[in-house]
């Protein structure tokens, strides 16, 4: 299984998961002359919907299979949200790793 493999899997439980509110694949870079999001940005951002009915913010950066390892740029996005409530950022590098995290944003 490939990046891809595991980043489409996740984005269809994504889409699937009653506690999702809204799930997106985010790009960093350029293309065609456009420049997307920073480096650093994680591959997904999903709104989970909290036991209480507030929201929380669950950030997604996926991995193939057997590697977990986040470049300097991502460990800097991770930094810098990792202080704030009701934000959670995790490696997925397996799609069965989604309820788990989804779970554990409702928690926050």
């Amino acid at each position: 299984m490939n990046e891809r493999t595991v980043l489409s899997a996740v984005m269809r439980k994504l889409s699937f998961h009653p506690d999702i509110l809204w799930s997106s694949r985010l790009m960093s870079g350029r293309m065609g002359g456009y420049t997307l999001n920073p480096a650093g940005t994680p591959d997904v951002v999903a709104v989970v919907n909290q036991w209480d009915g507030c929201i929380a913010i669950l950030f997604i950066e996926v991995k193939r299979p057997g590697k977990t390892t986040l470049d300097y740029e991502q460990r800097r996005f991770v930094t810098k949200m990792e202080s704030k409530p009701k934000i959670l950022c995790v490696v997925i590098n397996d799609p069965k790793q989604v309820n788990t995290y989804i779970k554990q944003a409702k928690d926050l």
